[in-house]
């Protein structure tokens, strides 16, 4: 396994791949440097942590196969999921701390979680930087939450997510859920919001077969190298307008569309209930 010790050894490595890690997936780096976890991200790297004897250590994971939806038109949304995402809000950058913890909870039921407290301090760093988007720094760290209503004064956060923005490509590393469905519905919106933004890649990680229900596909690293080298070069996005719950229905559907969808179902449920008249006077008569 590489060492990384500076930001300008990533960029080489990234240049020639099959010759520095021909059978490997990760570099690492103990120095837990701001300015390597930002060129990580920027070079195409996805930045996790391990532990070892109580050191913490940066893995910088080059998958050998990448799971994205490119171009995001591919999103793929079903009608099981836009119908659940009713019940549902959702906000982005509102509570990044608050996912860090969930997400820690959930995965260590199963195994320890590799959201170390170094690791977690140095996304933390760049979170919400910049938010407008643009070039002053080439990442920024964020969460996106999904909400349910329970009352008019109280919504439950059920399900989230972080991951990172480089250019016009987005990257999720990790996230939660605490509700059945919850889950596909926040992925859905997510999907919906990058697509509305201009994002042009939705980079996934590791491949996971739920990830092919959203439209997903694998490419070889080399790929994924040449599609991510040509997002870092657009304009950076960002989410500033976007820190309001919204209807996750309305963000899946579209507004108008979400409308119109409202408009026709009273329309059915009011023909239901018009039958159901009839239906009771014929039998009275």
């Amino acid at each position: 396994m590489h060492q990384v010790t500076n930001p300008q050894h990533l960029s080489l490595i990234r240049s020639r791949p099959d010759d520095f890690m021909p059978d490997e997936e990760f570099a690492y780096n103990i120095q837990y440097s701001p300015k390597i976890l930002a060129q990580a991200c920027y070079e195409g790297y996805l930045p996790m942590a391990t532990r070892q004897q109580d050191i913490e250590i940066w893995l910088l994971k080059l998958h050998f196969n990448r799971c994205i939806i490119y171009p995001l038109s591919d999103l793929h949304i079903t009608k099981n999921v836009k119908k659940n995402s009713k019940k549902y809000f959702i906000s982005v950058d509102t509570q990044f701390s608050q996912c860090v913890e969930k997400c820690r909870a959930q995965h260590d039921a199963h195994s320890e979680c590799w959201l170390y407290p170094k690791l977690v301090a140095a996304y933390e760093r760049f979170w919400n930087i910049n938010p407008t988007g643009g070039a002053k720094f080439p990442v920024s760290f964020h969460s996106f939450e999904l909400w349910k209503k329970v009352d008019d004064d109280r919504f439950d956060l059920v399900a989230g997510e972080l991951g990172y923005v480089v250019g016009s490509c987005y990257t999720s590393l990790t996230g939660f859920c605490e509700e059945s469905g919850a889950g596909t519905v926040q992925l859905a919106a997510t999907g919906r919001i990058l697509q509305d933004l201009g994002f042009t890649v939705w980079d996934l990680g590791m491949e996971v077969k739920y990830k092919y229900n959203l439209g997903a596909h694998l490419e070889p690293r080399n790929k994924w190298l040449e599609i991510q080298g040509e997002a870092r070069k657009l304009k950076k996005l960002g989410f500033d307008a976007l820190k309001e719950r919204r209807s996750a229905y309305d963000v899946v559907y579209g507004k108008e569309e979400a409308s119109k969808k409202r408009e026709d179902l009273v329309k059915d449920e009011g023909s239901s209930s018009k039958r159901k008249k009839t239906d009771a006077a014929s039998t009275a008569s």
